[in-house]
């Protein structure tokens, strides 16, 4: 866990010999806001209750790095009840925005300070696996925000497209007189 953004609290819980961290995944869908976490206890945070599912969802490891380059990870949710199951099914689940916090608490189960945000980005793919092994998984892939600029083919970055997408932004409304090429992201 990276300790850049991590307030004083967290930072201090962590010099500890022991501490406990816990992930937070807020899936934000059609049919409302599903909040979970990957401990046997439920957590609230930020006015919302994230519902304890301990063995029931992991997610893979996610990667920091200096370039600005797309980021994904995979969670898995296991034993989950049918209604998630029809959503994966019935709902588009696809360019859904999941956010994963990171944090820690103490001994008596107290969040210490406010969670981080670890990995915040859009559904790519969704799917729904049974097995008499592991039961039922949904399989959600999600990549963080830089992967839009790549994946859009005949999007362009100029005033006029961008007024398509976001009326009320000007963001772009000089760019046509900037001459320098101005690099970023991948060589």
């Amino acid at each position: 866990m990276s300790n850049r953004g991590m307030s004083a609290g967290m930072l201090a819980e962590q010099a500890k010999q022991q501490f406990f961290e816990f992930d937070l995944f807020e899936l934000q869908l059609d049919s409302g806001t599903v909040y979970l976490n990957n401990t046997n206890h439920n957590i609230l945070f930020d006015g919302n209750t994230f519902q304890g599912k301990s063995d029931y969802i992991t997610h893979s490891p996610i990667e920091e790095n200096v370039e600005l380059i797309v980021s994904k990870t995979t969670l898995t949710l296991s034993g989950v009840n049918r209604a998630f199951v029809s959503a994966a099914l019935l709902e588009s689940l696809l360019n859904r925005t999941v956010i994963i916090y990171q944090g820690v608490w103490d001994s008596s189960y107290a969040v210490v300070a406010n969670p981080i945000i670890q990995f915040e980005g859009d559904i790519d793919s969704a799917n729904v696996q049974d097995s008499l092994e592991n039961g039922t998984q949904v399989n959600i892939v999600a990549s963080n925000f830089w992967s839009d600029s790549r994946s859009k083919p005949g999007r362009r970055t100029n005033h006029e497209n961008q007024k398509i997408f976001f009326p009320l932004d000007a963001g772009l409304s000089y760019a046509s007189e900037i001459k320098k090429d101005i690099p970023w992201g991948r060589r």
